[in-house]
This record gives C-alpha cells, structure tokens and sequence, in this order.
C-alpha cells in the first residue's frame, strides 16, 4: 500500500504496472496527481450511476478517495484520522443517513453491512499494512437512509464511497 502521494511516483516501477492495468487511460509519464472531486460531480456521478445499477442485480460501484496534504492510511497519526473523521461527518452531515463509529456500531447495522459484503471489522491484513494503529478510532460508516450508498472512513482509504443496487 502506498503511503503518500510520493510513493506513487518513487515506486512508479513497481505501482505503475498495477494502476496500468486497473485505469489503462491513466498516463504516468505526464501527472501522478489524481483528480479532485467536487460534490456536484459527485452528485451528478451518482445520479448517472444509479440509472446504470437499476438494471443489474447485485452490482455495488466502489469510489476511493484521500483528502489532498494528508498521509495516506500506513502513515496516519491518531489526531489525523480523528481530522478526517470530523471533516466526513461535517459533509455527510448534510445527507440523510447516519454515521456509526466503529467502535459504536450496532449488531443490527454490522449483520446488514455484512450482508451486502461490508465488512467493517478488524482484517490482519490491515494489521500488516501499519492502518490499524489506534483500531478503531477514527473510523466509521455512514449510512444512507434510502441504503443507496455507504461511506467507509479511514479503512483503507480515507474515504470509500460504495453504491448500492
């Protein structure tokens, strides 16, 4: 896992292959700065989205995301994904849903996350890549009223938006 912006670009032999192969229109020999997305984007790639999901069982689109002068999740202080957190819940906010820290979810929301493949445990897999240092403070999920989409906070990115059929 990549721990800055940086590394993409120190380590270039050894990512550049892999994100080749997962965004082949992705050229590294001009940036290794990732777009920014503005919520109206956002908002408009939702919509367009969700037409796409109605058509298909069982299809969830994943959207990862890191907040621009901020360590990747391998380098993440304590007070940092306490900032993250704080700055998430202060835009969802304005949705309708609610946030549930890890450390406070309730068994009814872990069974329903588990059983759309949502898993917010724990995972040594994790453990290993340095993220779960202070586990599970500053990490959480927010969930969309409607179940449309949930937002994952400080797993393995900073944030992960995945869309629900």
């Amino acid at each position: 896992m990549a721990t800055d912006e940086e590394a993409y670009k120190t380590f270039s032999d050894l990512f550049g292959p892999i994100i080749k192969d997962l965004h082949p229109k992705f050229d590294f020999r001009y940036s290794y700065k990732f777009e920014e997305i503005q919520l109206a984007t956002f908002e408009q790639r939702l919509s367009e989205m969700k037409h796409i999901m109605q058509k298909a069982e069982n299809l969830q689109i994943k959207l990862r995301r890191n907040f621009r002068g901020m360590p990747f999740s391998p380098l993440m202080t304590k007070e940092a994904k306490l900032q993250i957190e704080r700055k998430v819940v202060e835009v969802l906010g304005e949705l309708y849903g609610q946030y549930h820290q890890v450390a406070r979810i309730e068994e009814k929301e872990k069974g329903w996350l588990k059983s759309i493949g949502v898993p917010v445990k724990r995972t040594s897999l994790h453990d290993a890549a340095g993220i779960n240092d202070d586990y599970p403070v500053g990490r959480g999920v927010f969930i969309e009223d409607q179940h449309n989409f949930v937002v994952l906070v400080n797993f393995e990115d900073h944030i992960e938006i995945i869309l629900l059929p």
